[in-house]
Parts: structure tokens; C-alpha cells; sequence
């Protein structure tokens, strides 16, 4: 997978204040997240799961999106809408809900 070096250094930094900035709860119904115990019991996702899935989500729209299109201005818009992606997920984690 080919990445710009704006592209890593927005998830580098994206990385870094999800690990430094206190992270709220985020509810598993908003995104139908859900994760299950040893035993097989079903339970809502932690917030690091949650983050874990909304960016795996991001990667598959960018993976998806470079498919549709061709051509170098096309592709910097996947990078684009991928950074958005990636940094709403942040924001998600990072900022409480009012």
C-alpha cells in the first residue's frame, strides 16, 4: 500500500493523541460495534476496539476509492478523504460528546 508522507505523518500524529489525550467511552450502539469474551459472551467494544474499527473502516473506503479512480489528482483525493476519515475517528475518541 502506497502512502504519501503527509498521509503517515496525519496518522502518526493521529496515533499519538489518541495515546497521550484521555480517551472518553464511546458508545458500541452508535456504530453497531461489538466485541465478544473468551467464554463467547457478547459486549460492547472498548474505546481502543472502537478506534481500531472506525480506522480499519477508513482504509477500506481509501482502498475502495483508489479502485474507482485513476490518475494522480484522483488518487491525492483518496489520500485526502482517507486523512478526513482517519482524523473524524480521532476526533471521536478524543472529544466527550455534549
Amino acid at each position: 500500500m502506497k502512502l504519501m508522507p503527509w498521509t503517515l505523518a496525519a496518522l502518526l500524529l493521529a496515533g499519538g493523541l489518541s495515546l497521550t489525550s484521555p480517551v472518553a467511552p464511546l458508545e458500541a450502539q452508535d456504530s453497531g460495534c461489538e466485541a465478544a469474551t473468551i467464554e463467547g459472551d457478547r459486549r460492547s467494544c472498548t474505546a481502543t476496539e472502537e478506534m481500531g474499527r472506525c480506522l480499519t473502516d477508513a482504509l477500506d473506503s481509501r482502498r475502495a476509492c483508489l479502485q474507482d479512480f485513476d490518475g494522480w489528482l484522483l488518487e491525492r483525493a483518496c489520500d485526502a478523504l482517507f486523512v478526513w476519515d482517519a482524523a473524524a475517528c480521532v476526533a471521536k475518541a478524543v472529544v466527550k460528546p455534549f
